[in-house]
């Protein structure tokens, strides 16, 4: 075997499976999932903040679920400020620092 052989042969090995299909979802999909507003998805990926689409015709966008699911991972691990007990929008409970 010769030393270009045994490097292809090993790269072949070390990488995934090429082979293996990825599911490709749709914008609907994206916002389904997220549930972000269109314009907020664009202002992500624009940013670098969120995977980059790929374009598969004109006017045609699709995004890699695995692309997703590991994006929605990374937030969670990562997020200083996330914190499921803390509620959401206006009507939230604020605690003070008083009370005991």
């Amino acid at each position: 075997m010769t030393t270009a052989n045994r490097h292809e042969a090993e790269t072949e090995v070390a990488s995934p499976d090429k082979s293996e299909l990825r599911k490709m979802l749709t914008e609907k999909d994206v916002l389904a999932i997220v549930r972000i507003g269109r314009s907020t998805l664009w202002r992500l990926e624009r940013a670098g903040r969120f995977p980059r689409g790929v374009h598969i015709a004109p006017n045609t966008k699709r995004w890699y679920l695995d692309e997703i699911a590991s994006w929605q991972r990374a937030i969670a691990e990562h997020d200083p400020h996330f914190n499921p007990a803390r509620g959401r929008g206006k009507a939230r409970r604020r605690v003070s620092a008083n009370a005991t």
